[in-house]
Formats: structure tokens, C-alpha cells, sequence
């Protein structure tokens, strides 16, 4: 009885040294940001001071880690078993031409960009942020803000098995005076689950203008994926949280995985000139 006794308290020990290494492990693995913090800004020492008063064209765009079409990912189909995994080097090649592209064609003061990549295996651990800015010439985008929102060591899902890190992204022809990561709720799950998904966020991108007013431009991509949860309801929350707290000009654009209701298409005022969707900077 004894020997049962001392064995099973061996057994114990044993059970919860693996638990705390199993513990330690998932954390040491994932990305832990706090509520509000700096986010990392790349400017360069002569960039311009967006002018008082003048137009300000902004692009929001999901360019999907600059994977193109043509594929069916495994999260593309309901049961999570489409039957591609990353896209080629060849396809994201192609993409990133055509994202500069129409980036070119449209000339946006400021780039807002969401599922952009920087230091993922499926994407050969490129910073797609900074190829993007190197391919426009970063002469015309002298400045970039970028702000994770899915970073993971290694990830033990099948279809990924290796590093994560996906990135909301801005490109700014103007000075970023400073650049601010809002965390956004998580959705619901297990602690290990909550850990390894997604830390979605909002990247505040603060412009300072020759009138000492400044402009805040925010992006965000919330969630898709969080039926039989509260989550969605919670992150609109949390992003009219930061919305209240932001000194006016502010503009917001992204993901939002979400269709406007009639309230809010009613509130959009008409569009004077449709060749010009912009916003004015009043002196």
C-alpha cells in the first residue's frame, strides 16, 4: 500500500511538472501584447507634413497575405478542409505587382492594408509591408506603421505547422508622428485555443499637419469566425471605445466582416464629387 501511495504521488508531480511545462511552452509560443501600446514606425527623416486643409485619399485593402486567386484554402470551405495550404512564390509575386499596381493607379495619400505578412513560413518569412513600400518606391511612401494581429512561434495546426505573423500595415506619403496598437476582445475558447488564434486590433497612425492639428487614421480587421459567441458584439464595442478616446479629425477603414445596416447607410452623407472620395482636413 505504500508503494501505491509513493508511486501515485510520484505520478502526481509528474502530471503537474507537464502541466506547467505545457503551460509555459503555449505561452513562450504566442504573442501576448498589452491593451494599448507603441506600435513600430519607419519614417524617413525628410518625409513631408501633410498640408492643413488639403484632401487627404485614403485605400483600405485586405490583400490576404498577397496569396492572388485561384486557390481554395483549407478555412474557405466550412469544414476547414479546402485543399490548398499557401499560396506559390510565383502567385505572391504576381500579386504584390498587381497590388502596387492599382496602388500606383489609384495614388492614395495613406495605404491601409490588412492580412499583411511579415515573417510567415506560408509566405517565406518576407515582410510583405516592406516590399510593397520598396516596390511604390520609398521615395513616394516614405513612411510605414505596422501592428500584429496573429503572431505565433510555431503553430501546431496541420495546414500551417510552422511560424505565423500577420499584420495590419500603413504606407503614408506624409510623417507618421507616431503609430498606437489597440487590442481588440478575444473570442471564446479554451485558454490554449485563445492563445495559438487570432489578437485582432485596431493600429492608430497619428499624421501631425503644418497647422499642429493632427490627423489619426485607423485600420482594423475584425473577426469572421465566432458563431455561437459574443465576439463580434464585443469588438465593435471595443473599436467605438477607441473612436470616443480619439481627438478629432480621425478616420477608420478595414475588415469588418460585417454588412452596414440601414441606420448607418442613412447617415452617409452624399457624395459631392465621385471622382474625389476623400477626406478634407479642416485648417
Amino acid at each position: 500500500m505504500k508503494t501505491l501511495v509513493r508511486w501515485l504521488k510520484r505520478l502526481l508531480v509528474l502530471v503537474v511538472v507537464l502541466a506547467l511545462v505545457l503551460t509555459g511552452l503555449v505561452y513562450w509560443l504566442t504573442y501576448h501584447p498589452q491593451d494599448v501600446q507603441a506600435a513600430p514606425v519607419r519614417c524617413a527623416k525628410n518625409a513631408p507634413v501633410l498640408k492643413a486643409g488639403q484632401p487627404v485619399r485614403v485605400m483600405s485593402w485586405n490583400v490576404q497575405y498577397l496569396a492572388g486567386d485561384g486557390y481554395v484554402f483549407y478555412y474557405d470551405l466550412p469544414d476547414g478542409d479546402g485543399p490548398d495550404e499557401r499560396p506559390s512564390k510565383a502567385s505572391i509575386a504576381k500579386t504584390l505587382d498587381d497590388v502596387v499596381r492599382v496602388i500606383r493607379e489609384e495614388d492614395p495619400d495613406v495605404v491601409q492594408l490588412q492580412e499583411i505578412d511579415r515573417g510567415s513560413d506560408r509566405t517565406d518569412n518576407a515582410d510583405q509591408l516592406a516590399l510593397v513600400q520598396q516596390k511604390l518606391g520609398a521615395s513616394l511612401y516614405p513612411c510605414t506603421a505596422s501592428a500584429y494581429y496573429h503572431k505565433v512561434k510555431f503553430l501546431p495546426l496541420p495546414q500551417i505547422w510552422g511560424k505565423v505573423g500577420m499584420s495590419l500595415g500603413v504606407l503614408s506619403k506624409t510623417k507618421i508622428e507616431s503609430a498606437t496598437r489597440y487590442q481588440l476582445p478575444h473570442i471564446c475558447g479554451d485558454p490554449a485555443t485563445v492563445a495559438f488564434n487570432f489578437d485582432r486590433a485596431v493600429l492608430g497612425v497619428k499624421l501631425p499637419t503644418s497647422s499642429g492639428k493632427a490627423l489619426t487614421t485607423m485600420v482594423t480587421h475584425l473577426d469572421a469566425f465566432a458563431q455561437g459567441c459574443d465576439t463580434m458584439q464585443r469588438q465593435v464595442e471595443g473599436v467605438e471605445k477607441i473612436l470616443e478616446k480619439t481627438p478629432s479629425p480621425w478616420l477608420i477603414s478595414g475588415d469588418f466582416n460585417l454588412l452596414a445596416t440601414d441606420k448607418a447607410r442613412a447617415a452617409l452623407q452624399p457624395v459631392e464629387d465621385p471622382q474625389e472620395d476623400s477626406v478634407s482636413l479642416a485648417d
